[in-house]
């Protein structure tokens, strides 16, 4: 039989597909070796379930030696799907298809059983109903199921993705909405002590009016610096880089940082540029989030940043103190250390395809304690 074949060993053209879309899948979509083999995996066993039921449907009418055609019909199986997918590529949701690699694991094992199931069916019916009619009756409700299967294993993972995706963007809006309620907050806050400021400076200038005219000038130095503190620690209150979205990221995650860790912040960046405003938050908050994450493990750490704007170009850089090792999976991108591998770790992926998604480019260097992070996209 296709697929699973109770009397002969898997061997041929299924496995050989296999392998060969292992390794163009790792070498086209840039994904690490695990998720390819688990991905193949799962593709493998649909299109088993396919062809089984394409020669389930055959032999209803014809009797065939099924394992001559099983190359002929995986080609047109695949040439099928290809041609469907050139067609309606611009009417589906193709992140629909992204979920975590433990629900590609259940998803293989559902297959996997349900396969064998398909093959040892299939093989009782062919062999030991003693009339052809009963065969073909059983051939019949076999395709039936089968298709059934299928149908219901893509709604399964469209509608799971498509959920497992919204969940996702959720927890990006919710992120952006905490961060606009707290630069909100501290704009309202460093409001107040500005107008507080305003509603006494005419009485310090009075006062340092007074300490000219008696020339007391030590006074008027000790009082000056005292005005000119309160200015800088209004100042302080916040970050301004030019850009609303990064400004908002930059006080909601690095002002209670710079309490205990050195801080720098430096560059401009307009609201004017040509990426979406989300694309720039997710790869803004994720990579700066990650910076504050690892330094806020240290005793003393450091977190840098810099936005600098060309006429073609949008360059990007964050630079953190970190403690440990770093390791990167096959695609380039760091590993999370938290204990959730399959909802942590999202967030440096989320950038990588945001910046490829906008014509850009991200570097990622860990060197002598410190990790860096540059970021270049069209402007």
């Amino acid at each position: 039989m296709a697929g699973f074949d109770w009397q002969h060993r898997i061997a041929g053209p299924v496995p050989a597909f296999f392998l060969v879309y292992m390794i163009l899948i790792w070498i086209l979509f840039e994904i690490s070796v695990k998720e390819a083999i688990i991905m193949g995996m799962a593709t493998w066993l649909v299109l088993s379930i396919i062809e089984e039921n394409i020669i389930i449907a055959i032999q209803t009418k014809y009797v065939i030696e099924e394992r001559r055609f099983d190359g002929i019909i995986m080609v047109a199986i695949l040439l099928i799907i290809w041609s469907f997918y050139y067609i309606f590529r611009n009417r589906y949701n193709a992140q629909a298809f992204r979920m975590p690699i433990t629900v590609w694991i259940l998803l293989d094992l559902i297959m996997l059983l349900l396969m064998a199931m398909l093959s040892f069916f299939t093989y009782v019916i062919v062999k030991n109903l003693p009339n052809t009619k009963m065969i073909t009756a059983g051939q019949i409700l076999l395709l039936i199921g089968g298709i059934s299967i299928i149908i219901l294993l893509f709604i399964f993972v469209y509608f799971y993705g498509t959920a497992y995706e919204y969940r996702i963007q959720k927890e990006i809006t919710e992120m952006q909405i905490r961060q606009q309620r707290e630069y909100f907050e501290r704009l309202l806050e460093r409001e107040e002590e500005t107008k507080k400021f305003r509603h006494d400076i005419i009485n310090d200038l009075l006062e340092l009016h007074n300490y000219c005219e008696n020339h007391e000038c030590q006074q008027m130095k000790q009082y000056l610096e005292k005005v000119t503190g309160v200015v800088t620690g209004i100042s302080n209150k916040s970050y301004n880089v030019g850009n609303d979205v990064i400004n908002t990221i930059l006080n909601y995650y690095l002002i209670p940082l710079k309490e205990k860790y050195d801080v720098e912040v430096s560059g401009m960046l307009s609201n004017n540029i040509s990426i979406d405003d989300r694309n720039l938050c997710v790869i803004c908050a994720n990579v700066i989030k990650n910076a504050v994450e690892a330094v806020s493990k240290m005793d003393e750490g450091r977190v840098a940043t810099l936005f600098e704007c060309g006429k073609s170009y949008l360059h990007i850089q964050v630079e953190n103190t970190y403690e440990g090792d770093i390791e990167f999976d096959d695609t380039g991108i760091p590993k999370t250390s938290k204990c959730d591998m399959t909802n942590h770790g999202i967030g440096m992926r989320n950038v990588f395809e945001m910046v490829k998604k906008n014509e850009g480019t991200c570097r990622i260097e860990a060197k002598d304690g410190v990790f860096k992070v540059d970021i270049f996209l069209k402007s």
